[in-house]
């Protein structure tokens, strides 16, 4: 995947530190495996690229076991190094074989591969879900999937189910990809190469809006635990403080808010606005890219980001117009186009250029000290509802004991704006849109993870699911 910038040069600065303490035996039995991470600097992972695990957005790395990694890091002090992988063999084996530390790439932690690695305690569960495509015949039970074309990626826990179920249902056939990639599944499925797929329920929930013509048909198998993976070794200290790392981060709420996080938006499905959104991507999108792009790098900002809001404001319709007022593309207001320059709110061009400078604005309002989501998000609520009012719901959440720079905190004192007991304390009184300014900043979280899924997915180079994929081995500085 494109963020993944190979940095061999960094590599070979690990590799060579490694090879320094290799001459000091004596040195090295003194220092656990965790006092030599800590020692050098560096905890090197493998993973794959995707939506739950890790991918590039307008802010750098992000997906939920990057983030859940890069705390561990944090907590040791170390920076953090990822070595992508393309197939699970080469997940695991790399863990035994290849000096890394651990993978966090949405493994099941199945009695099978106990064999092999050692697991922490589950930080989330999965199912297995069969997926098929709306108009074809929807299969109930595992007997339905005879004599059909369904693909797995092999060595995974799907083509387990599969080899169980066979015993029982001998004609029971399947098609093997080596690649992880969940999206060459789904699309396979999509456009009618296959019938059906097996994948797991969290990326389901990710890919389903960028596929809205499949859906489930049934979950084959049982619940799996999802975990990090560690090498079987006598030392461990690492895979210790990576145990106790799990169980603060579940019994301190940072599992579930990486959950809300990443998951959270999106678990309300619209079919026809999914449908809609994509084919707007296609029709109307390309009018206007030149000029989200130009106006977010003006603004110091993502351009999906920008579009994502234009699209939330008006479905990319330069004539749009509301009762209240506001009109254009990013639907401003007379005094916001008065503020930022635009003389014409119809014109798509201008109306683009003053939503991202307004957008900027926001931001910069809020303090220093807010992380780059928790001001994106605070933000967007300030464009749909108005700043003083996300600040009276922030002093609410302060009064309240919770963190008036945390979106989710935030958020969740909104809807208070409405009541009298409420907003008669404000120094902006009622917020008619408190409520609404919630399903305003999760449909941008939506269409905006939908576009940084479908331009990564347009520039990733495409893969031999049938061949033989080498690991690659550099390592990459993800700080």
């Amino acid at each position: 995947m494109i963020y993944l910038n190979l940095r061999l040069k960094k590599g070979l600065q690990f590799i060579g530190l490694t090879l320094l303490l290799s001459l000091y035996p004596a040195y090295q039995q003194e220092l656990s495996q965790l006092d030599l991470i800590k020692e050098s600097g560096s905890l090197t992972i493998i993973s794959h690229s995707g939506p739950s695990t890790i991918y590039q957005d307008g802010n750098g790395l992000a997906g939920f076991e990057y983030e859940l990694a890069q705390k561990f890091a944090n907590e040791l002090k170390v920076k953090l190094n990822i070595v992508e992988a393309d197939n699970y063999p080469d997940l695991l084996r790399a863990v035994n074989d290849q000096g890394i530390h651990f993978a966090a790439a949405n493994i099941a932690a199945t009695n099978l591969r106990k064999k092999s690695v050692k697991f922490t305690a589950p930080y989330q569960q999965i199912e297995q879900h069969v997926v098929y495509r709306y108009g074809s015949t929807r299969p109930k039970e595992v007997k339905d999937l005879i004599n059909k074309r369904v693909i797995v990626t092999a060595d995974s826990t799907h083509t387990d189910i599969l080899a169980a179920q066979k015993l029982v249902y001998p004609n029971l056939s399947w098609v093997e990809t080596q690649t992880i990639d969940v999206d060459y599944l789904l699309r396979k499925v999509s456009n009618g190469e296959m019938d059906y797929a097996i994948i797991n329920s969290n990326e389901y929930v990710l890919h389903r809006s960028l596929y809205p013509t499949l859906n489930v048909a049934f979950n084959i198998g049982p619940t799996h635990n999802l975990s990090w993976a560690f090498a079987k070794e006598e030392d461990d200290s690492l895979f210790l403080a990576a145990e106790d790392f799990i169980a603060r981060a579940d019994q301190g709420g940072i599992l579930a808010e990486l959950k809300n996080r990443h998951y959270g938006h999106i678990n309300e499905f619209n079919y026809v606005d999914s449908k809609v959104f994509l084919e707007h991507i296609e029709n109307r999108l390309p009018q206007y890219l030149a000029s989200f792009k130009s106006a977010a790098e003006d603004h110091e900002m993502d351009w999906r980001l920008l579009a994502a809001v234009g699209y939330q404001e008006s479905l990319w319709n330069p004539d749009a117009v509301s009762p209240t007022g506001v009109r254009g593309l990013m639907m401003l207001t007379r005094i916001t186009a008065k503020e930022t320059g635009v003389g014409n709110r119809l014109d798509p061009f201008q109306s683009i250029q003053g939503g991202a400078k307004y957008l900027h604005k926001i931001m910069n309002r809020l303090p220093d000290r807010l992380d780059q989501d928790n001001r994106t998000w605070l933000s967007l609520a300030a464009y749909n509802a108005g700043f003083g009012h996300i600040d009276d719901a922030r002093q609410i959440t302060e009064q309240q004991g919770d963190n008036p720079d945390d979106w989710f905190e935030v958020k969740k004192r909104l809807p208070l704006l409405t009541q009298p007991k409420w907003y008669g304390q404000t120094k902006y009184g009622y917020a008619r849109g408190g409520r609404q300014s919630l399903v305003y900043v999760k449909n941008i979280r939506r269409y905006y993870d939908l576009l940084v899924w479908r331009t990564a997915q347009e520039q990733r180079k495409p893969l031999d699911p049938y061949a033989s994929i080498a690991m690659k081995t550099p390592l990459i500085n993800s700080i």
